[in-house]
């Protein structure tokens, strides 16, 4: 991140990342706040659709369904940011 400060693109075999630019995670994390309720959370990337990843305060990754779910529904996608891009397919 302190290299590059976000960045998007293809991983894995299957999936598609856009990692936020730092300057952005604040406002980001505000917006869905108030839209979601979406609390206890750091969003920090998308998969270019209607997905977005988020730490909890454990560390792990979150993943929340931006349409039709709620954040009650949201889906664990790994113990750390490693696992999480280890899990990619």
């Amino acid at each position: 991140m302190e290299r590059h400060n976000g960045g998007e693109g293809p991983i894995g075999n299957e999936s598609y990342l856009a990692l936020f630019r730092l300057d952005a995670v604040p406002e980001y994390n505000t917006s869905l706040k108030d839209l979601y309720s979406i609390t206890n959370y750091t969003v920090f990337a998308s998969d270019g659709g209607n997905a977005i990843f988020a730490f909890n305060r454990a560390g792990e990754v979150i993943e929340f369904d931006l349409i039709g779910l709620g954040p009650d529904e949201a889906i664990k996608h790994g113990d750390s940011f490693l696992s999480f891009l280890k899990l990619l397919p």
